[in-house]
């Protein structure tokens, strides 16, 4: 029992950290700071997290990294829509994805 209380303490923790980005990136159209490669790498993380939870029957994880991949997607697509339309936020001279 008691490791089902750290898995939901951990579970909002890591979901609830996205918020203050997901509400700023929404406020302003400046993603200026924001990694294209840390967005896909952390939602196929919490994806992943989100099936293993699935697979092992845990509700606590599917719903906590439901959530993340929501609020992490979000920006994701947030950052796709203002850079599509050219405003504000080039990509970094360093980026990956071509």
């Amino acid at each position: 029992m008691l490791s089902k209380w750290f898995g939901v303490i951990g579970g909002v923790g890591t979901t609830t950290s996205f918020l203050p980005q997901v509400f700023k990136s929404l406020r302003s159209s400046s993603l200026e700071g924001i990694s294209p490669l840390m967005l896909i790498i952390h939602f196929c993380g919490v994806s992943s997290w989100m099936v293993y939870g699935y697979l092992r029957n845990d509700p606590i994880l599917v719903a906590t990294n439901s959530i993340a991949a929501v609020l992490v997607g979000t920006i994701g697509v947030r950052y796709l829509l203002v850079y599509l339309k050219g405003k504000r936020m080039p990509l970094p001279e360093n980026h990956i994805i071509p």
